[in-house]
């Protein structure tokens, strides 16, 4: 029995002190319990709302829009931002580490005697208006890094045949959200 008053005093302490009610005496001289319901429902004040913050964007979603940015080289995001203000303008800056690999290339062959490694950071910004539930989904694209100044012999050009993006980002510059994004990368074949 004593085992059981003391059992039920801590669930009431426990209990009390998780629904925020001043806490009374664990202490009971009947084996009955205090009326107490098992699972307190929170006020509406007790978790706030939360701000700006981003959501994922499935992966599958993210390669489609990679597929069609119309350059293999090019890193294409997509975001979602939540949380917002209605109507609210959104500055977002996109930033990642890029290493190309550039060649001299034909359309029959590359001159792999001619290779140079670019590395940099590259960026991508944009500005967008929440929509009406307070939501920004939109993409950003990030580009190659500049090549090098390099002479390619004649019927060749100079152009990207490796790449790879690290260390992405997607900052909303306006309220500081920041959201890792996974990496990028591919080789011409």
């Amino acid at each position: 029995m004593c085992m059981r008053a003391a059992f039920l005093g801590a669930v009431t302490l426990m209990l009390a002190g998780c629904a925020g009610q001043p806490l009374q005496s664990a202490a009971t001289s009947s084996p009955v319990a205090p009326s107490v319901s098992p699972s307190p429902t929170p006020s509406p004040t007790a978790t706030p709302t939360p701000g700006p913050h981003f959501v994922e964007v499935p992966v599958s979603v993210t390669k489609i829009a990679n597929a069609q940015n119309n350059n293999p080289w090019a890193d294409t995001v997509l975001f979602n931002e939540v949380g917002l203000q209605s109507g609210q303008r959104i500055d977002y800056r996109l930033s990642a580490s890029a290493t190309a690999n550039y060649a001299c290339n034909s359309t029959t062959r590359l001159d792999q005697s001619n290779q140079q490694v670019v590395t940099g950071p590259v960026v991508a910004s944009g500005s967008f208006v929440a929509d009406a539930t307070g939501s920004v989904m939109n993409q950003l694209t990030l580009q190659p890094p500049a090549g090098p100044n390099t002479t390619c012999p004649a019927g060749y050009e100079l152009g990207v045949w490796k790449i790879s993006y690290s260390d992405v980002q997607t900052k909303d510059t306006t309220n500081g959200v920041v959201h890792p994004e996974s990496g990028f990368g591919g080789q011409a074949q």
